[in-house]
């Protein structure tokens, strides 16, 4: 896939329930997530996850 950088930024806290998805990566580009999600490092790994406005998840 061609990398894309999905809209919003990864949140600065990960929430608990991102670490407890592993320690593997499950992404290496926001393109590799569905919809509008983002690859953020989940403080365990890289992960997709919703993004962030300000301090906002959505």
């Amino acid at each position: 896939k061609d990398r894309i950088n999905h809209p919003g930024k990864c949140c600065p806290h990960a929430p608990l329930s991102l670490m407890l998805k592993g320690c593997e990566d499950k992404c290496t580009k926001d393109s590799d997530c569905p919809d509008h999600d983002k690859c953020c490092n989940s403080g365990c790994g890289l992960v997709c996850t919703s993004y962030c406005v300000g301090e906002l998840r959505h």
